[in-house]
């Protein structure tokens, strides 16, 4: 770094500083700003830590401001700050050093770098160094047993603030990429939130309420209505159980992939009635996207909406059919009922845009743009099947759907670079939008979207297609019937994305 970039990084109020506050801080809330101000004044933030602060919260500057700071190399600064940290990382792992608060709070920042640039091996590998780094800390067990007596009430929440910051990533990440959470939900003592995010960055914490995430999905509804009449001034905790019920749908999903028994397709039924108990559980209000008045703020508000989609995004999930015999089988489902039901609950994602304020976008988490991406690759798909045309008034409602998924998806694209790839994923889908699929070739892409952003792919998030048409040509050479070659399709009428 030169030294003009230094000393413009170490001004009063350095703007990647305001960044970081105005838009990272209200998804992954650990840091009390005028402490921070105070360390980073005297220097004192240990380099890691402000290393990898600055590689997040640079990635969000135009590239002209980039441009001023570190002039021909500002296209790389971000990455540049990423790479001092993880260097400062390895060498504190190669000493052997004991792990502080600092410390995962900066695997954290460097996880969350990582993932929402490019969401591959390396990122999914830095999801369970970071869990280890804050179950080594003791972090998942603030208040089980007795409390230290040299930590304050706000020094404990902080710590809480962090714990659920690593708990919200190791969600995210291993929800998306289909594998096993580094978190067992069964030994997490700590407590949830009891101070707004914005109390917190003030400095201001009172006495935990020790409200507790259910271990389990046996009758949460009941501590839905528990953690909605006690919940923070922004409503945080209700976003944590809405991924609480995500992540406990997709670990049954993956146990039924990996060895499908009767004991977890009973977990499996279990769990859509438990989301439509919580469902019914909150008041009407709770579930319509609208604000509710200016007694809402718009940090709750927010919040709120994230909630619901999350919640709906789960509902697909525990619908969503499966693209396996064995399982299917064992269900003995209607697959293509439970098809339907997630096509409407996309649609109310869909639903959700409608009242999302342009100012959300910044400041939302940027995994919320993989489930928006989800919903529209379920609508997409419908469009394409057979069975997806029933009728003018249906076909207008999926396609308005889609215009607001894909507007609202280019919006954090332009945030966000794993948005951006997800945006550019669409246009492989679109590409295909002349094929026509039967309900096998569904079952067929949803093989493939079981894993819906694959960190193993040189391209995560790309749907092959060639497969449903390369299945269609062994189908006909089988039966003896003629198929024509991909190959001699005219693809000169096809539109170009």
């Amino acid at each position: 770094m030169n030294a003009d970039a230094e000393r413009k990084l170490y001004a009063q109020e350095p703007v990647p500083i305001n960044l970081y506050f105005a838009h990272i801080q209200p998804s992954f809330p650990m840091f009390c700003r005028n402490s921070f101000m105070q360390d980073f004044a005297e220097k004192r933030i240990p380099d890691k830590l402000l290393n990898a602060f600055f590689a997040v919260s640079l990635g969000l500057l135009p590239p002209a401001e980039l441009s001023s700071l570190f002039g021909s190399s500002s296209d790389n600064a971000p990455q540049m700050f990423a790479q001092l940290a993880e260097r400062e990382g390895r060498h504190q792992g190669d000493s052997n050093v004991g792990i502080t608060l600092n410390d995962v709070k900066a695997e954290v920042l460097l996880t969350l770098y990582e993932y929402t640039n490019f969401p591959g091996r390396k990122a999914w590998m830095m999801a369970g160094s970071l869990v280890r780094a804050a179950l080594g800390m003791g972090l998942n067990r603030i208040d089980s047993g007795v409390r230290s007596p040299t930590l304050t009430d706000f020094e404990l929440e902080e710590r809480r603030f962090v714990w659920w910051s690593v708990w919200k990533l190791d969600s995210a990440i291993n929800c998306l990429t289909a594998s096993p959470f580094g978190i067992d939900s069964q030994c997490i003592g700590t407590a949830t939130i009891s101070t707004s995010i914005a109390d917190f960055e003030a400095g201001v914490s009172g006495k935990s309420m020790q409200q507790f995430l259910p271990p389990d999905s046996t009758r949460s509804w009941t501590l839905a209505q528990q953690l909605l009449a006690t919940d923070t001034e922004d409503g945080m905790n209700m976003y944590l159980f809405a991924v609480c019920h995500l992540r406990t749908v997709s670990m049954c999903r993956q146990r039924l992939h990996a060895n499908p028994t009767l004991d977890l397709v009973s977990q499996l039924m279990a769990l859509r009635n438990t989301l439509s108990c919580v469902r019914l559980s909150l008041p009407p209000w709770y579930l319509e996207s609208a604000r509710q008045s200016d007694l809402e703020t718009q940090e709750k508000h927010r919040l709120r909406l994230e909630t619901i989609l999350i919640l709906y995004m789960t509902q697909v999930q525990a619908f969503l059919p499966f693209a396996n015999g064995r399982i299917d089988d064992l269900i003995k489902d209607d697959d293509l009922a439970n098809w339907q039901e997630c096509v409407v609950l996309c649609e109310h994602i869909a639903s959700i845009i409608h009242h999302w304020r342009p100012e959300y976008f910044t400041i939302a988490d940027p995994m919320i743009s993989a489930l928006i991406w989800f919903a529209w690759c379920i609508l997409t798909i419908h469009t394409m099947s057979t069975f997806g045309q029933s009728g003018p008034t249906s076909d207008v409602k999926i396609a308005n759907a889609l215009d607001l998924l894909i507007l609202a998806l280019e919006v954090f694209a332009q945030h966000w670079r794993i948005s951006r790839l997800l945006l550019d994923s669409t246009k492989n889908l679109q590409v295909w939008a002349w094929l026509k699929m039967d309900f096998f070739d569904v079952l067929s892409v949803l093989a493939q979207l079981r894993i819906p952003i694959d960190p193993l792919k040189p391209e995560p998030c790309f749907v092959d297609l060639w497969e449903i048409v390369g299945q269609r040509d062994q189908m006909g050479l089988a039966s003896g019937g003629v198929v024509p070659a991909v190959s001699a399709i005219d693809m000169s009428s096809w539109p170009l994305i």
